[in-house]
């Protein structure tokens, strides 16, 4: 055994054994930089991706509120023609005018880009916290927008149609003519408007049952507007914060 020792050579010995673990220490430290390198390089992919998504959405929901403020418009003009009292009838103009004012909008919201990074657990590559809350409130606050939505599509069905259905001509409403491009190629499948021989049941235009149910609708549409409003500047934030992660990473 003495021997044995005597013919090692110690130093040699050491500094191998010490080239060994410094080796193998550079080697998990070149792994782990080149994980880091991989998480930071597909961070900015999600980064540039939710970009994307969330330019969309920002521009959809300035869509929604230009397509809703032109229903607003149509609904306020029909109590400006109900509160005249001293007409006896209703102008030409009130079926279209009141057709317009029934438009339901349903705002498009972009969100595949964190749906992928939630289901794919990649989430945790946000690095910034309040990005990652600020998306997930995101989400809340569509939900809470698809609850108004459905919530109007409903009062629609329930309320405005079956008043709608008993007191106007519904074919009077022009929801036909909007697009001309789209009614000349749906004018093919089903035909031109038919002429009706009813007309609109002046009385519960003037009603005020009407005026209660047109009511309910505009408040309806308020309660829409918020909702969009909310989800549109959080949006904004988002943006922001994005181009502030991206130009981090463009920055190195």
């Amino acid at each position: 055994m003495a021997r044995f020792l005597q013919r090692i050579n110690f130093p040699q010995t050491i500094a191998e054994v010490t080239l060994i673990v410094f080796g193998i220490i550079a080697a998990f430290a070149v792994q782990a930089w080149w994980e880091e390198k991989k998480d930071r390089d597909t961070e900015l992919t999600y980064l540039i991706n939710l970009q994307q998504d969330f330019t969309a959405n920002r521009e959809n929901f300035a869509e929604s509120l230009d397509s809703i403020s032109i229903v607003m418009e149509n609904i306020n003009t029909i109590f400006t023609i109900l509160a005249d009292c001293n007409a006896d009838g209703l102008p030409d103009t009130f079926s279209a005018t009141l057709g317009r004012a029934y438009f339901v909008y349903t705002t498009t919201t972009v969100t595949g880009t964190y749906d992928d990074m939630v289901n794919s657990g990649n989430l945790r590559l946000l690095e910034n916290e309040s990005l990652r809350n600020s998306l997930a409130q995101f989400i809340t606050v569509v939900e809470q927008l698809r609850y108004a939505e459905q919530s109007q599509d409903e009062g629609f069905r329930t309320i405005q149609s079956p008043f709608n259905n008993r007191h106007f001509v519904t074919t009077d409403f022009g929801w036909f003519e909007e697009d001309a491009d789209v009614d000349l190629e749906l004018t093919k499948f089903v035909g031109s408007e038919p002429g009706s021989p009813f007309s609109v049941n002046v009385d519960a235009a003037r009603s005020q049952e009407f005026w209660n149910t047109l009511y309910s609708w505009k408040s309806s549409y308020a309660v829409l507007i918020q909702q969009v409003i909310i989800a549109r500047n959080l949006c904004d934030e988002i943006l922001a914060s994005l181009q502030t992660e991206i130009d981090t990473h463009a920055r190195g």
